[in-house]
């Protein structure tokens, strides 16, 4: 069991209405792969099924650890039928599901955190309903978050495995999402951005109180949030197999069985929901990569018989 307990307080941002469409995304001209469609309401609605249920294996691996951990689902005014009757089936013991009126995602974070600011929790995690979690060796990696933070007091904001570029051949390495600097802190490699997506991201509480109130709804809000991040210090990602998949698409098939070219999102291609969830679930043979900061390379290991 681990000796350090942490709260932890997850909230996952979802929101399914007839007027909501996913933004369309026009091919630009440098991708030579791009397949990003606007979805369907039905495609949505899975989607989130299938985020929210991988959330809560997250959560319950967290408390395998010993961590005390707090999920609620917020909800931005949802009218989608198929949508409300799910929530109704989710287990309230296990999600808090707060229905609010449509008002923008940041209105309904900046309640929720005068809310738990009356006993805040250690760790914050915000997550969309779009993302797959997996953490297919069981690490603890919010203790591993904690011993990295401990060490430099500069890093802001952590994110689990997801499309920040991070080798010379990913679109944006060389602008303003590229990498900042390569280190090694308590024993991991590390990899430094100075800016952070919004699709997910971790933060101890002291430095999450920082960025309120929060303004502007998913892009602008992560614009917002970012240049905020310039003036305070930087966004981790630390090199374990640990990973948020991002992707607007629910059925997409698999065509690599490399997690790398499952963070795609930021050139246009991904993989479907459906897709990389029955994948994982068939425990079919993965293969991920992280950077060695000892030998300054990529390393790649196959996974078989993951913990999903």
């Amino acid at each position: 069991m681990n000796q350090e307990r942490f709260k932890l307080d997850i909230h996952i941002t979802t929101c399914n209405r007839y007027d909501v469409k996913c933004r369309p995304r026009p091919r630009p001209h440098y991708a030579k792969k791009w397949n990003v469609k606007e979805w369907t309401n039905d495609e949505r609605v899975e989607i989130s099924k299938i985020s929210v249920e991988s959330i809560i294996k997250l959560k319950n691996q967290l408390e395998s650890h010993g961590h005390i951990v707090r999920l609620t689902l917020i909800d931005d005014g949802t009218d989608v039928e198929q949508a409300l009757e799910w929530h109704k089936s989710i287990d309230r013991g296990v999600v808090n599901i707060k229905n609010l009126p449509n008002r923008g995602s940041s209105v309904g974070i900046n309640e929720h955190f005068q809310e738990i600011k009356q006993d805040p929790p250690d760790y914050i995690l915000h997550v969309e309903d779009d993302n797959l979690f997996f953490n297919p060796l069981n690490i603890d990696w919010l203790k591993n978050i904690d011993n990295v933070k401990k060490q430099n007091d500069n890093i802001i904001v952590f994110s689990l495995r997801s499309g920040l570029p991070v080798e010379p051949c990913d679109r944006g390495y060389k602008g303003a999402w590229g990498p900042v600097k390569y280190e090694k802190i308590a024993n991991f490699g590390i990899i430094l951005f100075k800016c952070m997506g919004n699709s997910h991201h971790i933060m101890k509480w002291k430095d999450y109180c920082k960025f309120f109130p929060l303004s502007g709804n998913t892009g602008s809000c992560e614009s917002y949030m970012n240049s905020k991040l310039l003036n305070l210090g930087y966004n981790c990602e630390i090199q374990q197999h640990v990973h948020f998949f991002h992707s607007h698409l629910l059925n997409y098939p698999i065509g690599s069985n490399h997690l790398n070219n499952w963070h795609k999102t930021g050139e246009g291609f991904e993989y479907g929901h459906k897709d990389m969830n029955l994948y994982l679930l068939k425990k079919n043979p993965v293969k991920s990569k992280i950077y060695n900061i000892s030998n300054k390379d990529f390393e790649i290991i196959e996974l078989v018989n993951y913990d999903y």
